[in-house]
């Protein structure tokens, strides 16, 4: 590897920009052509360059991204088209979150299937050689990245690569807001025309031309402490800061000069200058921890706790202010495994009307293809039944005297079947694309018994109040206390064989009871790296309810693990490395959210109104809404 290179900047969504650098270290003066360029600024892999005085072409048919880019890039040509393969025109739809815009067609019908609508307007399309032609003139071009949704290899279709070849080509080579990979469509094009694959970072694809191989040196390793990396919100925020500071002294300054010529409130002024003075402060320790994690390199995890000095989440459901609910946009884009698996949930509820309706379009609404789905009430009085019967064929359901929670779940399994099973409670949420993601889980780790994952906390208006991040599954630490989700708890149907059903002496501690059952057997336990589930916490909730009958019922449990019940204090000692990994996944967590909302990569949930899904069981079982009693 070279020398160090002095700081880069980094605007690029996944640190493409770093990687450049190293390849044109010192280079003021270079030559770039970027189709599906984007916003000029946020997310973009030339913003670097440019500022250091190169010049290029993009291409962008996003209307409104198109615009940023006239504005913002005076030395560069931005055109406002499509490449393809031949001179035509085509469907170009432009999607909420604009930089998912595409020509192609199957990323169109995807979108539609997930309930996503953009807007589709005719756009012209030119071959890319044409276009350098006319633009590029006599000019070498360092490097050409395509980031087209899909449509990679129309655009080096029209690319004659003998006439115009670029020192480095990075390709997006995975389908849109996923992990698979589509390189196989367009890859043999390139190695053909004498383009050698050196580097993959998760989403693209970089290849040297032969000529120049000698630079491969420069793009074996990702990005690291060595490349000495700014990130661009780090450098904005540090401007904010100057700026705000300035603000602030000049606030100070006004606030002496009385002070000269005055004694009256004297005092009532010193304190605020020691309000604006403290308030500086706080500042500079938000952007201190915040360079902790977006320069993780730079110290130890441990460092990163006794700066932030976060506290312990687990255990408590209301943790900040209602905000909304989001999650990655990649969670709308899983799609079930191939041959997917049986999934079989129930609900039990009990006078839940206010949420049940939501609990239910957030399961029907994942859209899984093999999904057998029954709700067992519990004679509700409050509008359940009517909500129930809305549903028609979508849902199996029967409404019928219980004795408790863990017998209507018993009753419920009686009449699904499946390979994989959950039950979600009446006033819980499923987030989008968790049983494709649990089901595609489960089908390559065969050995792996039982899955959950992190949960969010919500209110009783669905908005979010808090997070807990579980760390690994630990066998000791569950016996202590149980901090698995429930409600983002699947498990194989081997596991319910052995150990089920549930305890129905339990009322709280029946799906604790079930998970000791299932460990002290053996099955074995894994916490996905995912938020599965949301919790709703509301006055009628159970779990308020039966405080004093779930700490009777825990004692219960921990004097079968440990032959006696333990204090208070051997619980948390019991607990203690455990909470430690938590904390430490707590804060990375919650720094990589806000890292995530600036650069977009957030929506916000929404939940789908009836939709049919194919689901056998809800059209075959002989009781349903008009066998309620």
């Amino acid at each position: 590897m070279k020398n160090r290179s002095p700081s880069v900047i980094s605007y690029a969504h996944n640190f493409e920009d770093v990687m450049l650098a190293r390849v044109f270290s010192g280079r003021t003066d270079g030559f770039y052509v970027d189709v599906g360029a984007g916003d000029p600024v946020a997310l973009s892999v030339t913003k670097w360059f440019y500022d250091l005085g190169w010049s290029g072409i993009n291409i962008e048919p996003n209307r409104s991204l198109f615009k940023k880019l006239s504005a913002d890039r005076s030395r560069d040509v931005n055109l406002d088209c499509g490449a393809g393969a031949s001179r035509k025109s085509a469907q170009f739809m432009e999607m909420p979150i604009p930089e998912l815009s595409s020509f192609d067609s199957r990323v169109h019908a995807r979108a539609r299937g997930q309930k996503i609508f953009g807007t589709t307007r005719t756009v012209r399309v030119l071959p890319l050689t044409e276009i350098l032609d006319q633009y590029a003139g006599e000019r070498h071009i360092d490097f050409l990245k395509i980031d087209v949704e899909g449509w990679e290899r129309e655009v080096l279709c029209g690319l004659d690569l003998e006439k115009y070849r670029p020192t480095v080509i990075l390709v997006e080579s995975t389908w849109p807001e996923t992990r698979i990979e589509s390189q196989s469509e367009w890859e043999d094009d390139l190695i053909a025309a004498r383009y050698t694959f050196v580097y993959f970072d998760g989403i693209n694809r970089f290849y040297l031309a032969n000529e120049h191989l000698h630079l491969k040196e420069n793009l074996v390793l990702p990005p690291n402490i060595f490349d000495d990396i700014q990130p661009a919100a780090l450098v904005q925020m540090e401007s904010e800061l100057r700026h705000y500071q300035a603000e602030r002294s000049a606030d100070i300054n006004r606030l002496n000069e009385p002070l000269k010529v005055s004694e009256t409130g004297r005092q009532a002024r010193l304190d605020l200058v020691n309000r604006l003075n403290d308030d500086i402060i706080n500042r500079l320790v938000s952007l201190e921890n915040a360079t902790q994690h977006i320069i993780n390199r730079l110290t130890s995890l441990e460092n990163a706790i006794q700066v932030h000095k976060f506290s312990t989440r687990l255990g408590l459901v209301q943790q900040y202010p209602p905000t909304e609910l989001e999650v990655p946009a990649s969670y709308y884009a899983e799609i079930p495994p191939p041959n997917a698996p049986r999934i079989a949930i129930v609900t039990p509820s009990l006078n839940h009307a206010a949420y049940l309706e939501q609990a239910i379009d957030s399961i029907l609404g994942q859209e899984y293809p093999n999904l057998a789905y029954f709700v067992q009430d519990g004679v509700s009085k409050d509008g359940s039944v009517d909500i129930l019967n809305s549903y028609n064929s979508q849902l199996a359901w029967r409404s019928e005297p219980d004795t408790g929670q863990a017998n209507a779940i018993n009753r419920a399994f009686e009449k699904v079947n499946g390979d994989i099973m959950a039950y979600i409670n009446s006033d819980d949420l499923l987030l989008p694309g968790t049983l494709s993601y649990v089901a595609r889980f489960f089908q390559r780790n065969p050995k792996v018994d039982v899955v959950y994952g992190h949960r969010i906390c919500i209110d009783r208006d669905g908005s979010e109040i808090g997070r807990w991040i579980l760390p690994q599954h630990d066998l000791e630490a569950v016996k202590w206390a149980d901090f698995i989700p429930q409600e983002t708890m699947f498990w194989r149907r081997r596991v319910w064989d052995a150990v089920g059903p549930f305890d129905e002496s339990f009322h709280y501690a029946l799906d604790w009871d079930f998970i000791l059952r299932a460990q002290a057997q053996g099955f074995r336990f894994r916490r996905l790296p995912r938020f599965l589930a949301c919790f709703r916490v509301h006055v009628e909730q159970k779990t308020l309810a039966l405080k004093q009958v779930g700490q009777q019922e825990c004692d219960i449990l921990r004097k079968r693990s440990f032959g006696t019940v333990p204090t208070r204090v051997e619980i948390n000692n019991g607990l203690r490395r455990y909470m430690r990994r938590h904390v430490a996944l707590h804060i990375v967590s919650r720094l990589e959210q806000r890292w995530s909302r600036y650069r977009r990569q957030l929506v916000r949930v929404t939940f789908p109104v009836r939709t049919m899904i194919r689901n056998e069981d809800a059209k075959t079982l002989s009781w349903n809404a008009k066998d309620a009693d």
